[in-house]
């Protein structure tokens, strides 16, 4: 799947997945970063 970097650097995160995981406004994400690779994950607290 493809997004676009918006202004203030966000992403839209596609609906298909949002559902396919369960996401919902709000929730926290942990962002990382390895050899040029971003990875976003759920956080659970």
């Amino acid at each position: 799947m493809i997004t676009e970097l918006r202004k203030k650097s966000q992403i839209t995160i596609p609906k298909e997945l949002v559902s396919k995981l369960g996401l919902k406004e709000g929730d926290k994400l942990e962002i990382t970063e390895k050899d040029g690779v971003i990875q976003i994950m759920p956080v659970v607290i």
